[in-house]
């Protein structure tokens, strides 16, 4: 089971680089500023900061707006380079 779990983490790393390198830096979700959107749903997404340097939680209403990542490591593994 330990080797299934680092084998998801690698296909997480590669597909979360493949998508970033898919885009130039102004089409990055590393440089989307998030929005919540019209909804109220209150659903825990994430973006880069990249002022501080590092992802950081929003709360997506659910609909419309920006959702940059919706889990913090695939933030993480995707802008570290923008570091």
């Amino acid at each position: 089971m330990g080797s299934e779990m680092k084998f998801k983490e690698k296909d997480r790393i590669i597909a979360s680089q493949i998508y970033i390198e898919k885009y130039s830096e102004k089409e990055s979700p590393c440089t989307q500023e998030p929005d919540s959107g019209l909804c109220e749903a209150a659903i825990p997404r994430y973006y880069y900061d990249k002022n501080e340097g590092k992802c950081k939680e929003f709360l997506w209403g659910g609909c419309d707006g920006a959702v940059p990542f919706v889990n913090m490591d695939v933030c993480k593994n995707s802008c570290e380079k923008y570091k």
